[in-house]
């Protein structure tokens, strides 16, 4: 399971090898994954998600629930365009975590009583008592570069009751928070990379759910795949104040098949199951270890916590009354800031 220092050490490799800092000769250089198409379809979205190696990483049992500020630090080797050519540079970067939505479950009486005899009660524990915590890394270049989004998603575990550290993964967790991708931020064709403009971070997540049956004892289950975004904003802080006091996260997604657009309710560390932001009534699958250890869920069903919904024929006319051109899709940082604003309802 990649801990803090595994993301850290992923990060490092894919900005040698894949990514790329563009910046002018006065300003540090960013560290980042580019996406400049979003997914329309979900046929695009399958495509894009089984290509992604930005698996989502899983911290350790035992570190802060949340890091909102810029506490941790790490080196990385770039390669930076200077002048027509690129020149490998040193870039210290200083990062922090700030969560964004969170999983609960929950798991009906049938499901419960079909669960192993010797392994239901260490199941049920984690069904019952700990929520998947979805975060994103914002880190600047040290000491004094503005604040960006990292291209990888971070997740860790939390235990009701309990706010001040993670707890441990497990396996079920695992194999579901492993199915969520940064497929990375968003940057227009031709717009320049800097920290200003790479604060919009797309995700895929897939699950899957169980299609409804008349008989209950068939279990039959379906892929599911959407988008979530998170949108990040900078307010004004007070001379001496810290940036990381001026971040602000705004999580967005895609639901019924990426056909609606929805915002998530604003983000507080969770009391119970009903609490979380995304609630799944699950049952498991798949079963290793003798039929002892679950290893996939589906779930039967599904309630998110929203503050707005959207179709996307909706979105795609704001574009077009505020004069741009193309689809929702093209635009989603003014999509996103309109929704906030007040100005989409």
């Amino acid at each position: 399971m990649p801990t803090l220092h595994h993301c850290v050490r992923l990060l490092g490799m894919f900005a040698v090898a894949s990514v790329l800092a563009q910046s002018a000769a006065a300003q540090p250089p960013v560290v980042t994954r580019i996406l400049e198409r979003i997914p329309r379809t979900t046929q695009e979205l399958a495509a894009a998600h089984e290509k992604s190696d930005l698996i989502c990483a899983m911290l350790p049992q035992g570190v802060p629930l949340a890091e909102r500020s810029f506490v941790e630090q790490e080196a990385i080797d770039v390669d930076v365009r200077r002048g027509g050519g690129l020149v490998r540079e040193r870039v210290v970067l200083d990062f922090g975590r700030w969560p964004v939505i969170d999983y609960g479950t929950l798991m009906t009486e049938g499901d419960r009583k079909q669960l192993p005899f010797f392994t239901s009660g260490m199941i049920l524990d984690v069904i019952d008592n700990t929520y998947v915590s979805l975060q994103a890394r914002v880190q600047r270049a040290s000491p004094d570069g503005a604040p960006y989004l990292s291209y990888i998603p971070v997740a860790c575990a939390g235990e009701y009751g309990k706010t001040a550290e993670s707890t441990e993964f497990a396996a079920l967790q695992q194999s579901a928070v492993s199915n969520v991708h940064g497929l990375g931020l968003f940057l227009k064709r031709g717009e320049r990379a800097t920290p200003e403009t790479l604060r919009t971070l797309v995700v895929s997540i897939n699950g899957s759910r169980i299609r409804p049956n008349k008989d209950p004892e068939v279990i039959e289950t379906v892929p599911t795949l959407e988008l979530l975004f998170i949108r990040m904003r900078m307010k004004p802080v007070a001379a001496g104040q810290s940036p990381a006091e001026g971040v602000q996260l705004y999580a967005f997604g895609t639901t019924d098949n990426m056909t609606k657009l929805v915002s998530f309710a604003p983000y507080s560390i969770p009391k119970d199951a009903n609490d979380c932001t995304i609630r799944s009534t699950v049952r498991i699958t798949e079963y290793g270890l003798a039929g002892q250890l679950p290893s996939a869920r589906a779930a039967r069903q599904v309630r998110v916590r929203t503050a707005k919904e959207f179709t996307f024929p909706q979105l795609n006319e704001y574009v077009r009354s505020i004069g741009l051109e193309g689809e929702a899709l093209d635009h989603p940082a003014e999509i996103f800031d309109a929704i906030i604003d007040g100005k989409l309802r």
